[in-house]
């Protein structure tokens, strides 16, 4: 079963307004994969994400985008960058594509990953490919390889597009509500009865 990505056009609005802060052009494949080797290297992201975000372990491939009109991550090893995509927030946000697949298949026996980062578990399983695990990690490679003010900046446009980048809080029940949950129930059971 897919799971609709109800999020995306919402992302990319927010994405779009929040790209008018701090972002540099990586012309040039080679310029991508210095720059992601060397964000790679960051010690949040490593404790937050493990050996996901380690490139160089598991030799990312970026190609160039000849022929490609949309930036694209594929599979859990290779983004696609045509050249008017070239920037920082682009490369991040395709990264955070991969980073969050190659979370997904961790802990897998036999796929030969280990990933050991403090948010594994919290990001892991089911999920849209724009939904709120991605949104997360997108909004910490922002803020972790570009500046804070820029996190904070996708941030405020996030809120300002209704982008969920947490997860939704779980409601807890009372005691108060269960009795009269049961109650209700009760009643419900009572006169089914008497009308039979």
């Amino acid at each position: 079963m897919k799971i609709r990505d109800t999020q995306r056009s919402k992302l990319y609005r927010a994405e779009r307004e929040a790209w008018q802060v701090l972002s540099c052009p990586l012309p040039t494949i080679s310029d991508i994969r210095q720059y992601l080797e060397k964000q790679s290297t960051r010690k949040p992201l490593q404790r937050r994400y493990g050996a996901s975000v380690n490139v160089t372990d598991w030799e990312l491939e970026i190609a160039d985008g000849r022929g490609c009109q949309h930036a694209r991550a594929n599979g859990t090893q290779k983004i696609t960058i045509p050249r008017w995509a070239r920037t920082e927030w682009v490369v991040l946000h395709e990264w955070a594509h991969i980073i969050h697949k190659r979370l997904n298949i961790s802990f897998v026996p036999g796929s030969g990953i280990l990933n050991y980062g403090s948010r594994s578990f919290e990001l892991r399983g089911p999920a849209a490919p724009h939904g709120w695990q991605f949104a997360s990690i997108y909004l910490d490679l922002v803020h972790f390889c570009i500046s804070e003010e820029a996190a904070r900046a996708l941030k405020v446009a996030f809120k300002a597009h209704n982008v969920r980048y947490r997860p939704k809080p779980a409601r807890t029940v009372t005691e108060e509500q269960l009795a009269r949950l049961a109650a209700m129930r009760a009643s419900q059971t009572t006169a089914a009865v008497s009308t039979t």
